[in-house]
């Protein structure tokens, strides 16, 4: 597992700070984790191309003709929290079993973030989880509740 440390930058610190006002939120979490991959990226290698994840992952990278793909998964915890992390579909589980690389970046909403690089068999392993959706009861009652 590779670790760094990374400061974003004042603009976009700035610019999620004022676009994202809610913390908490998880969608918040995940589109600010994304664009601190972004940033990062593209500090560390400058002549990379950001391009839109497939097979299930989050973001591509193509730096000199080599494309990578990379799961981003956000977090405002200081640690990696594995019993938060899901898989959202069964492509990007598919993905990360062959290979793709998962970036947990933690301590999301903080000027310092911690990156983490991991990859499956090595520094995680996925487990099947039966997951329930909720939905309201038939006939839903219209107008305000009763107090």
């Amino acid at each position: 597992m590779r670790e760094a440390d990374y400061t974003i930058s004042d603009t976009l610190y700035d610019r999620l700070t004022e676009e994202f006002k809610k913390e908490g939120k998880n969608s918040h979490i995940e589109k600010k984790a994304i664009a601190i991959a972004e940033e990062y990226f593209l500090t560390v290698q400058p002549s990379a191309q950001i391009l839109p994840g497939s097979k299930g992952g989050d973001l591509t990278i193509r730096n000199e003709g080599q494309d990578t793909l990379y799961e981003i998964k956000g977090t405002e915890a200081n640690h990696i929290a594995f019993s938060q992390l899901k898989v959202s579909s069964q492509a990007c589980h598919d993905s990360l079993e062959a290979g793709m690389e998962l970036l947990r970046i933690c301590r999301v909403g903080q000027k310092t973030v911690k990156l983490f690089f991991m990859k499956f068999g090595e520094d995680f392993l996925l487990k099947i989880e039966p997951r329930w959706g909720f939905v309201y009861p038939q006939p839903r009652p219209r107008g305000r509740p009763k107090k």
